[in-house]
Formats: C-alpha cells, structure tokens, sequence
C-alpha cells in the first residue's frame, strides 16, 4: 500500500497540474497545504521537504519527487492500469502531448509567476515595487496572451479529437487547465481562444477537473474562483 501526500498551494497552477493527475489515475492521496502568500514555503519544517521552497511535492512511502510535469510523467507509468494513458503510447501522439506541455511550460507558466520574472526584475532593477509590479504584471499578461494565441493555432492545425490530442486526456491537458486559470487570474480574455476554450469544456466536464479545481482545495478563501 502506497502513502501517498501531495504538498501545494491551493492557487499555484503546477500543484493544479498534480491535483488534476492524482485524481485521473484514481490514486488516494493526504493534502498538505502550503500557504504561499503567507510565505510557508520558507518555514524550516518544509525547507525540509523542499530545499527549493517550491511546490508541489509529492512524497511517495516517503520518497519525495518534485515539478509537477515530472510527477505527471511519473504517476503514468506507476499506475498504467488506472485512468487514462496521460503519456500516449504511439510516438506521434506522445510527441505531441509533449510538445504541447512544454510550450505551457517553458513559455506561459514562468511569466504567471510573480517569483518567476517580476520579483527579479523589480529588486534586479531596483525599481518601485507598486509602480513596477502593476506594469510588469500588465506586461507578463501581455506575453501569456500572445503565447496562448500561438498555442490556440498550434492546436487547432493538429487537433484531431476532442481533447488536445485525440479523445483521450493526455498531459497536454493536464498542463493547459491550470494555465487557462492563471491567465485569467492576470486578467487575459482566454475565451478569446477558441479551441483552446472548447478543450477546456470537454475537460471540464470530467469529474476528475472539476474536483481539482483550486477553489475547491483546502486554504482557499471563500469565495475562490478557479480562475
């Protein structure tokens, strides 16, 4: 018997991106919140964990693996038999998926994050953290919407089904959900991207996104919306 716990922030798209994988391959799991507004990441007893102070972490019989897209990967071939194959077994199709994450990955997911470029560039720079914040972040919602435009079209020349690759659910989506949230988070119009939107209502409409959706996870405030 597996002891399986996940270590994440309720808001934070990479934990979204586990949260989303853990319930699609029907694996019970302990949630420990991590409070990055409240900066827990950085208290000893996680640094512990994390020497990164990153999220999530997740600790498998006391194994701990870290990045999320790693944990996706890994949990695919842990569990074949559960759920569907996040990592498809053609090459085209595996390549695919792939491509499609790692372009969330490399050029969305590092302008979302406050740590990941505004946080530098403001103490890099010393600039005025609430002049600069507000204009970095209308800046960083600026290339998440150009990028997703970018993506919108890549998808839509090699879609072939209902999700981003074929009909079934792959990594791909389970990279793209949280993105869609976090843009919408900085303010992007996502709907404005028409099959990206219309792969996020299929996904949607599974039970396993709907129960990983951030406002349903534990630490977040009443009222929470996923995006």
């Amino acid at each position: 018997m597996m002891d399986v716990v996940l270590h994440g922030f309720w808001r934070s798209s990479c934990t979204h991106r586990v949260q989303i994988a853990l319930r699609l391959k029907e694996v019970d799991f302990e949630y420990h919140s991590v409070h990055l507004g409240r900066r827990e990441q950085e208290e000893p007893a996680f640094r512990a964990i994390s020497p990164a102070g990153q999220v999530p972490v997740l600790e498998v019989n006391g194994r701990r693996l870290t990045q999320s897209l790693a944990i996706v990967a890994w949990l695919d071939a842990q569990f074949p038999e559960r759920g569907p194959s996040l990592i498809p077994e053609s090459a085209e199709q595996r390549g695919q998926a792939w491509e499609i994450a790692e372009r969330i990955n490399s050029f969305l997911q590092p302008f979302q994050l406050p740590g990941g470029v505004r946080r530098p560039l403001i103490r890099q720079l010393g600039l005025d953290p609430v002049t600069a914040g507000a204009q970095l972040k209308a800046f960083s919602a600026s290339l998440i919407d150009e990028s997703l435009e970018l993506l919108d079209r890549h998808v839509e020349r090699g879609v072939s089904g209902r999700y981003c690759v074929g009909d079934t659910v792959t990594i791909a989506d389970v990279a793209l959900i949280p993105q869609l949230d976090g843009a919408e988070r900085l303010g992007c119009d996502v709907g404005r991207h028409l099959t990206l939107t219309r792969i996020r209502e299929a996904c949607m409409g599974l039970q396993a996104f709907q129960d990983a959706a951030p406002a349903r996870q534990p630490g977040a405030p009443s009222g929470a919306s996923a995006g």
